[in-house]
């Protein structure tokens, strides 16, 4: 009779372990889904915060494409007035917008580094307007 109830105490402890292996399990299995929705997310999250920086990168040349469109105008009005006017102060800020965009833009270093006299402006500012339109055009397709 004692063995039979030590068998019974044992079959009653071995379902018992393996009810609470079961939930174990279970529990485990709702955490490795939950993980993996989280991984899924986390892997969605770096898609989205790298195609927000692209887009950022995108917009920013673009201005920069624009300022450097602008400040040629400057230019190029600056050397038709009197004496030249400011067309030196603009070829200088030109100088600046250009720092990153030398390979991009040739036509328009090659205004800065080559025009020494307002007079030359005129040879040079053709080349450089249809580079930035260019350039900008690049962005619209």
């Amino acid at each position: 009779m004692l063995d039979t109830i030590l068998s019974a105490i044992g079959d009653v402890g071995a379902l018992a372990a393996a009810a609470f292996a079961y939930l174990a399990l279970d529990k485990a299995n709702a955490t490795i889904k939950l993980a993996e929705s989280a991984r899924v997310a986390a892997e969605q999250a770096a898609k989205d915060a790298a195609a927000d920086r692209r887009e950022a990168e995108r917009d920013r040349m673009l201005r920069r494409i624009e300022q450097v469109g602008e400040i040629l105008e400057a230019v190029a009005s600056a050397a038709k007035e009197p004496g030249g006017g400011r067309w030196q102060t603009h070829r200088n800020r030109l100088r600046q917008a250009l720092v990153g965009l030398r390979e991009r833009l040739p036509r328009c270093v090659a205004l800065v580094n080559e025009v020494k006299m307002p007079a030359q402006v005129d040879r040079y500012i053709g080349e450089a307007r249809n580079e930035v339109e260019l350039e900008l055009k690049s962005f619209i397709t």
